[in-house]
């Protein structure tokens, strides 16, 4: 078992707490200034996207020994952690690939949920054409040269991705924040998350979610803007909320994030029994 599968903040807080999937990377640091805003008021559970297996392993490191890499098996890694824990209800906030992640967990698990949070995220994968061509002609390219070399072919996967998820208008110091820490992800479970992204739709099963959701996406966010505002379509209960920017709007704009998200959180103390 990936020893590594959560790591918790603001322990002291009571109330239900908050648990942060993040994206298809895995890099926990892209909430590095939104994490210090939630803490001062409630307890936050990061949770780390179980390992895939590489070309010469067995089994995935993640805990699904002898099993396909999938969200089903994600969901089960989010469960085993909410049960050590003892968390029989979270707020669940997921980014981009983890929102996809959240929205399963939800179908799968709907009384451990008492909302969702999705950032730039959606229920069915369009790409567009330059993503497609990148697909087709770039990632073979670069999977190829993970089988010997996965810390170069992750570099060089952040570097062509980068251009999908930071928008040009964007500072340069997002660029290159990105590149490097979604350089170091572990390359074989970044492949895997997109062959499993790549055919997610779910939209006619989230029409079944009746947990209130907020929909955070990036006004300028040329990746899955048209996936949030599809989303947005399908969940009963969904709450738009749109923030400056491109695909990571939590990165960008760190402060006018948390003040949603936490006023979003705010409103559930005050109904609660």
């Amino acid at each position: 078992r990936w020893p590594w599968r959560y790591k918790t903040y603001g322990d002291s807080h009571d109330g239900t707490p908050v648990v942060v999937i993040p994206g298809l990377d895995g890099c926990t640091s892209f909430w590095s200034d939104v994490i210090p805003e939630l803490t001062t008021s409630h307890r936050v559970v990061v949770f780390y996207l179980p390992l895939a297996p590489g070309p010469f392993d067995g089994a995935s490191t993640g805990g699904g020994v002898g099993e396909d890499y999938s969200f089903d098996l994600i969901v089960t890694s989010l469960q085993s952690v909410l049960t050590e824990l003892n968390l029989p209800t979270v707020h669940l906030v997921g980014e981009s690939f983890g929102g996809a992640v959240a929205q399963h967990f939800t179908l799968q698990h709907p009384d451990n949920v008492a909302s969702l949070s999705i950032v730039s995220s959606l229920c069915h994968t369009e790409v567009t054409p330059i993503v497609q061509f990148k697909l087709n002609f770039l990632l073979p390219v670069v999977s190829a040269i993970g089988n010997a070399f996965p810390g170069l072919a992750q570099h060089l996967f952040a570097t062509f991705h980068v251009d999908d998820v930071v928008e040009k208008f964007e500072p340069s110091w997002m660029r290159d924040f990105f590149v490097k820490e979604a350089g170091w992800a572990h390359h074989y479970s970044v492949l895997a998350r997109i062959k499993i992204i790549l055919r997610l739709d779910i939209c006619e099963q989230v029409e079944s979610i009746q947990q209130r959701t907020l929909v955070v996406y990036g006004e300028h966010d040329n990746f899955t803007k048209h996936g949030s505002l599809e989303l947005l379509e399908h969940l009963p209960r969904a709450e738009p909320h749109a923030l400056p920017g491109g695909h990571l709007p939590h990165l960008t704009s760190p402060k006018p994030f948390s003040e949603a998200l936490l006023a979003f959180l705010a409103s559930f103390a005050e109904v609660a029994p």
